[in-house]
């Protein structure tokens, strides 16, 4: 349905889907919808709201969908099955479509339209030409598009509405209303229901020269026709295009909006009421009516148009800050939109609307456009939209033009410092910011709760990144979570939760990691805080699973965040180095040609706090050893083998060094990352070296003491990887270990039979062993009993002992000791 502004388009379907009792859900477009990002989340956000009145079991998958954080194709297909399965028709009305532009054609609206559920009626309905691609002819060969002839009253209807219309009867001929409006529904509704029996000569069409006739027509004969304080209360509450009626009531003035603005409704004036997800009333002038009515308002009074646009501003800036600013510019105080902006930047850009807040940055007039403050948040925005030069451009136009500015002016200096966080890449940098943002908040100066909650998050969320505390990094990100859902800012809590998962898995306590709820999706294209965080979730996900051994569920992971990146994420490069890993693992010359081409897409510079170079020449290094390649490894090995903060990196290559006979340099590596502060795989990973280095020695009590003190911390979460990825060495070592008196047996063995270098090649005098053998001997190496070993793979005793005796005949023993005694 495409027709112009007030040609009826919202008015003819409200009352289509009234009088047809059609199950209907409706999302009307703003002018921040021009993403396809931002039309799926409305979409998502107006089916959830109408299927709370829906009995039906079907709703429950719509139901678990985050409008904020969905991923496209999820919420497509999860969308399609929802209309599929319902047994009658449902229509979904995008008003105001025009707004989208081309993202609609982008958009689920488009996949939709080219693949529709058997119970999706779709109406878009907005201003000119809608892509008429999106709306494929009707198979029956009924029009698919309603145009604005469609909509203009012919002769016949005006006469039968001036008949209809009590003040209509007065006005002039059905004919002569035709010609002076065109048929316009805006202005015959204006005619008929407020008319005299004189009109303006002027035509009511709308032109490009304005409309000024209709101005004085809705000032003379529509608020004319009704008693002066009703007009008043029309004039005032037009000052803002949505409204409740607590601020109806701030507007005019009165304390009887509820009556008054019931009475609008009753007298046909041009005002909808629809109810939003807290059951409140909200309250909606015709667009083309408000307007109108506020130009009268600015003509009568301007002093008092631009205090209504204030108190509005005041009374919705919490809720819709975008709207806030642009009431507060309305009514001519740059000043009061630029605290707006200060007091809401922070939610905004972590919450992915900072393309609408830049649109608002650039509106304010100078010399608030050109102020330290406004810079910085555009600084952010610029970031986060991908342009780091534009980024890095704006922060030191902001750095100069806070020259003069008071210093107790704290609003700033925080501002400076938490842009740091997001636009600095220098470790030292970051340190110095998060420092200087930690002490801050820990002062006296009162913050509000979105920046205050907004600022712990980010502080936790650079923390992580910087790597120098990770219990205080876990503190301020439960922290900002809890504050988040306070502040009702609950995308930001998604990402708060999604960080803190991560910061779990880093910290090596991998059951909290994997308990935690975390709503947060990795998605495509939707989000702009993707090129921070995308695929953060699955990544922390597979970083488990690798260090608990389960390689193919971790492969996979890391792929999947691989495939969902469009941005070049760090999460997807951090997934890149940890495949590399997995290939120099199976030691394949295809796979590790694989991951050594797909490790050129990863930058060597270090962004936010991340040492990427570091962590691209150890994978390199571990492709060279895995190649045999192991005086090219070493060599790589000690050029990063000094990096600061890394300690994972230092571990491995500590491994490296130990296996190239280089145990000095390997104890020199590891032997700081047996302390507490350490990951707890770090620090398990550093104790197996350091306890083959001791076996290599001679020293094989120190060894067995090393060795069981890293089985406490590695057994209650699983950390099994260390115990795989070191050969021969590491094989018997545990064997002699379990025999030597472990409490940890059944670890032991799930150990050696997930040894990352067994496979069905190994066989004696042409008897293969199958996998599930080669587990059972690893198991018989350490001192459990039949019955569990039995238990620890699932099976019965009789399976084992079946397995036993065909091990025994192909291995040409007859008893375990003998069996145990043969190196596979």
């Amino acid at each position: 349905m495409t027709a112009p502004a007030g040609s009826g388009k919202s008015h003819a379907l409200a009352q289509w889907v009234r009088s047809s009792g059609t199950t209907f859900a409706w999302l009307t477009l703003t002018r921040y919808d021009t993403t396809p990002s931002r039309i799926l989340r409305g979409l998502i956000s107006t089916l959830q709201y109408r299927t709370l009145m829906w009995d039906r079991s079907s709703v429950q998958e719509l139901a678990t969908l985050n409008p904020d954080l969905a991923d496209p194709a999820v919420a497509f297909e999860t969308l399609w099955r929802f209309f599929d399965t319902l047994d009658e028709p449902v229509v979904v009305i995008i008003d105001d479509a025009h707004i989208a532009g081309p993202a609609l054609a982008d958009s689920v609206v488009a996949d939709l339209l080219a693949c529709p559920p058997r119970s999706l009626r779709l109406v878009l309905a907005g201003r000119g030409p809608l892509l008429p691609p999106l709306a494929p002819p009707h198979p029956q060969g009924v029009p698919s598009i309603v145009g604005s002839a469609d909509l203009n009253f012919r002769e016949t209807e005006i006469a039968a509405l001036r008949a209809a219309t009590p003040t209509g009867r007065q006005a002039m001929a059905a004919a002569k209303i035709l010609d002076a409006t065109g048929g316009w529904p805006l202005a015959v509704r204006l005619v008929l229901n407020r008319a005299p029996s004189a009109i303006p000569d002027a035509a009511f069409v709308p032109s490009p020269d304005g409309t000024f006739e209709l101005t004085d027509y809705v000032a003379e004969h529509v608020l004319g026709s009704v008693r002066p304080e009703l007009a008043d209360f029309i004039l005032a509450t037009t000052a803002s295009s949505r409204f409740d009626e607590a601020l109806a009531d701030r507007l005019s003035g009165r304390s009887d909006a509820r009556l008054l603005l019931q009475e609008c409704i009753t007298s046909g004036l041009f005002l909808d009421r629809y109810t939003d997800s807290h059951n409140r009333s909200i309250y909606r002038w015709h667009s083309v009516f408000a307007g109108h009515c506020r130009i009268i308002l600015r003509r009568n009074d301007t002093a008092h148009a631009d205090r209504l646009c204030l108190i509005a501003a005041d009374y919705i800036q919490s809720q819709f800050p975008m709207e806030a600013v642009t009431l507060a510019l309305r009514g001519h105080d740059p000043h009061f939109a630029t605290k707006i902006i200060e007091n809401h930047w922070l939610d905004l850009v972590i919450s992915s609307q900072a393309d609408a807040l830049e649109i608002q940055c650039i509106s304010l007039p100078s010399p608030w456009r050109e102020s330290a403050m406004i810079r910085v948040v555009r600084a952010c925005c610029r970031d986060l939209l991908g342009d780091r030069a534009g980024a890095s451009m704006l922060f030191d136009q902001a750095r100069a033009a806070m020259t003069g500015q008071p210093a107790e002016k704290m609003s700033l200096v925080l501002a400076v410092a938490i842009s740091e966080l997001v636009l600095a890449d220098d470790h030292t940098q970051l340190a110095a910011a998060c420092d200087t943002v930690d002490r801050l908040l820990r002062g006296t100066h009162t913050l509000t709760p979105p920046v205050y909650s907004c600022a712990v998050f980010l502080l936790g969320w650079t923390e992580l990144r910087l790597r120098r505390d990770t219990g205080r990094t876990i503190q301020l990100l439960r922290t900002a979570v809890r504050e988040c859902q306070i502040a009702g800012q609950h995308t930001i809590a998604h990402r708060a939760a999604a960080n803190l998962r991560f910061a779990l898995a880093f910290s090596g306590d991998f059951n909290d990691a994997m308990a935690a709820v975390s709503d947060f999706t990795d998605a495509t294209d939707r989000d702009h805080w993707d090129n921070y965080d995308g695929g953060i979730d699955l990544f922390a996900e597979g970083f488990v699973d690798y260090w608990r051994n389960d390689i193919a569920q971790s492969d996979k992971k890391f792929q999947q965040v691989i495939v969902s990146d469009n941005r070049q994420a760090p999460y997807a490069d951090l997934a890149r180095i940890f495949r590399a890993l997995i290939a120099c693992a199976a030691g394949r010359s295809d796979t590790l040609d694989v991951a050594e081409r797909d490790l050129r897409s990863v930058s060597e510079v270090e962004a936010h706090g991340v040492p990427w170079g570091v962590y691209k020449q150890l994978a390199l290094a571990k492709i060279a050893e895995a190649r045999g390649h192991g005086d090219i490894a070493v060599d790589i090995a000690a050029r990063i083998s000094d990096a600061r903060f890394v300690p994972v990196v230092s571990v491995i290559l500590g491994e490296l060094y130990r296996r190239r006979g280089e145990s000095d340099l390997a104890v020199e590596l590891v032997s700081p990352l047996t302390d507490d502060a350490a990951p707890s795989f770090v620090r398990v990973a550093a104790m197996v070296t350091l306890a083959l280095v001791h076996v290599g020695s001679g020293k094989s009590v120190h060894a067995h003491q090393l060795l069981e003190q890293s089985l406490d911390i590695a057994e209650p979460q699983t950390i099994l990887r260390p115990y795989v990825d070191g050969g021969q060495d590491l094989r018997d070592l545990l064997t002699t270990h379990s025999q030597w008196g472990s409490k940890y047996s059944e670890f032991l063995g799930a150990a050696l039979a997930s040894s990352s270098e067994l496979s069905t090649r190994h066989h004696l005098s042409g008897q293969k062993l199958t996998r599930r053998e080669l587990e059972v001997l690893n198991y018989l190496r350490t001192n459990m009993t039949i019955a569990e070993i039995a238990q620890a793979l699932y099976v019965s005793v009789n399976t084992i002992k079946s397995q036993k005796r065909s091990l025994y005949r192909k291995l040409g023993v007859s008893t375990r000791r003998a069996a145990v005694a043969i190196r596979m």
